[in-house]
C-alpha cells in the first residue's frame, strides 16, 4: 500500500508541474488485447461504473542485427526486456485526470554496455470551467533509445543508439464562441536531449491560436496562426487555413496549408517564407479494422544536428482485430529532410513496424513483433537494423 500510494502522488506531482507533446514507441512488450485502455475506462465511466486502474506486467526476448545502429558487421545480440505498466483515470463531475507510465529494463546478452532501463510517464486532466470553455493540460517525461523516440522517427531522423530524453508540456483553452464557431488557443514546450552524446538538444516554445467554423454537417473549415521560439534556430511562424470533413463516424479527412515564414538562426534578423501544409485521413471500416494517413512538409528545428530543417514526412497506420482472441497492427514512417544552411546534404529515415497479440487466457496474451530501421545521409554509410520479438505479457485491472 506504500508503494501504491507513493506511485499516485508521484504522478499527481508530475501533472501539477508539467503538463504533453511525445509519447514513448521503445522496444517493449508487445501489448495485451485484455488489458483495458483509456478509451474503454471512459465508456465504462460512462455508464456509471466507476473509473478502473489497468495495470500489465511482460516478459521478452529480442534480436536486433545490429545493437548500436553503427552499421559495424557482427553487431547482432539477443536481449531480454521486463516492462510493467500502471495507469489510472479519475472521472470528475466536468472533467478527468489521467496518469500512467512504463517501465522497461532492457538487458542485453553480449553488448552490456547499451543495457539500459527506458521509462514513458505521462499525466494529464480535462475540465469544462463553463459549458463553453474547456480547459486541458499534460505532460509527459519519457527516456528511450534514439531509434525508437518518436518525435525523431515521425520526421525520419534516425541517429546510431543514444539515450534520448524527451520532456513535453501542453496546456489548452477551448472556447464555443456559438454552435458553429470555436476558438482554440495553446501553449506547449518540448525538449529533446541525449545523455552521454555530442548530438545537437533542442528546447522549443509553441504558441497557437486557432479559429474554426462548421460550414455544414460533418465539415469544418478554419484559420491558423502559430509561433515557435527555440535554442537552437530562430523563430519559425505558421499562418494555415484548416479543412476537416467526416462522412458518417468511420471516416475523417483533414488538410492544412499556407506559409511559413522562418529565420534560420537565432541571429538571424530576416524571415524567409516557405509553404507549409499537411493531408491525411482516419478511417474505421469493417469489423475491427481501422487506417489512417497522413502527410506533412514542416519547418522546424532539426534535433541532434542543430539550426533549421525542411521535412517531408509520411506517416501510415493500421490495426485489426480477428475474432475476441487475435489483434493485428502494421505502422510505417518515411522522412527525408534537407538543411538550408548545409546545401547538398540529406538525411532520410525509415522504419517499419509489424505486430500480433493473441489472447491465451484471460488477461494473458501472447505477443510477437518486427521492426525495420533504414537510415540514408548524404555522404555516409547507409545504415540498416531490424528487431525480431516475442513476448508473453499479462494485464487486468480494478475498479
Amino acid at each position: 500500500m506504500k508503494s501504491r500510494a507513493a506511485f499516485t502522488v508521484g504522478f499527481i506531482a508530475l501533472l501539477i508541474s508539467v503538463s504533453t507533446a511525445s509519447a514513448q514507441q521503445q522496444p517493449q512488450v508487445p501489448g495485451n488485447p485484455n488489458q483495458p485502455d483509456v478509451e474503454d475506462v471512459q465508456k465504462r465511466a460512462e455508464r456509471g461504473a466507476a473509473p478502473s486502474w489497468t495495470y500489465s506486467l511482460g516478459l521478452g526476448e529480442s534480436y536486433e542485427s545490429d545493437v548500436s545502429f553503427s552499421g559495424a558487421e557482427g553487431n547482432g545480440d539477443w536481449a531480454r526486456n521486463l516492462t510493467g505498466h500502471l495507469s489510472h483515470i479519475w472521472v470528475l463531475r466536468r472533467g478527468n485526470v489521467e496518469a500512467g507510465g512504463d517501465v522497461t529494463h532492457n538487458s542485453y546478452h553480449e553488448a552490456e554496455g547499451v543495457s539500459r532501463v527506458t521509462y514513458a510517464f505521462n499525466g494529464g486532466t480535462s475540465y469544462a470551467l463553463t459549458r463553453r470553455l474547456n480547459w486541458r493540460m499534460s505532460g509527459s517525461v519519457n527516456q528511450m533509445y534514439s531509434q525508437d523516440a518518436q518525435i525523431l522517427i515521425d520526421s525520419g531522423v534516425i541517429y546510431p543508439r543514444v539515450l534520448t530524453r524527451t520532456q513535453g508540456t501542453f496546456l489548452g483553452f477551448t472556447y464555443l464562441l456559438t454552435p458553429r464557431n470555436q476558438l482554440d488557443f495553446s501553449v506547449s514546450t518540448t525538449r529533446v536531449a541525449f545523455v552521454d552524446s555530442d548530438l545537437v538538444p533542442g528546447t522549443s516554445l509553441v504558441g497557437r491560436a486557432s479559429f474554426s467554423r462548421t460550414v455544414s454537417r460533418g465539415q469544418n473549415i478554419g484559420v491558423s496562426i502559430g509561433h515557435s521560439v527555440s535554442t537552437i534556430t530562430g523563430d519559425i511562424e505558421g499562418i494555415m487555413g484548416t479543412w476537416q470533413m467526416t462522412t458518417g463516424p468511420r471516416f475523417t479527412l483533414h488538410a492544412e496549408g499556407g506559409v511559413r515564414p522562418y529565420k534560420l538562426n537565432e541571429h538571424s534578423t530576416q524571415y524567409s517564407f516557405v509553404p507549409g501544409g499537411s493531408a491525411g485521413f482516419a478511417a474505421t471500416f469493417g469489423r475491427g479494422h481501422t487506417a489512417g494517413f497522413t502527410y506533412e512538409y514542416a519547418v522546424e528545428q532539426a534535433y541532434g544536428v542543430g539550426g533549421t530543417h525542411f521535412a517531408n514526412r509520411y506517416n501510415s497506420n493500421y490495426s485489426v482485430k480477428i475474432g475476441r482472441r487475435l489483434g493485428l497492427d502494421a505502422n510505417g514512417s518515411y522522412g527525408r529532410n534537407s538543411y538550408p544552411d548545409r546545401p547538398g546534404y540529406i538525411l532520410d529515415g525509415r522504419n517499419v513496424n509489424f505486430g500480433g497479440q493473441y489472447l491465451i487466457g484471460k488477461g494473458l496474451a501472447l505477443g510477437a513483433s518486427y521492426g525495420l530501421w533504414i537510415r540514408h545521409a548524404t555522404d555516409e554509410p547507409s545504415m540498416t537494423t531490424y528487431r525480431t520479438m516475442i513476448s508473453l505479457s499479462y494485464g487486468g485491472g480494478w475498479r
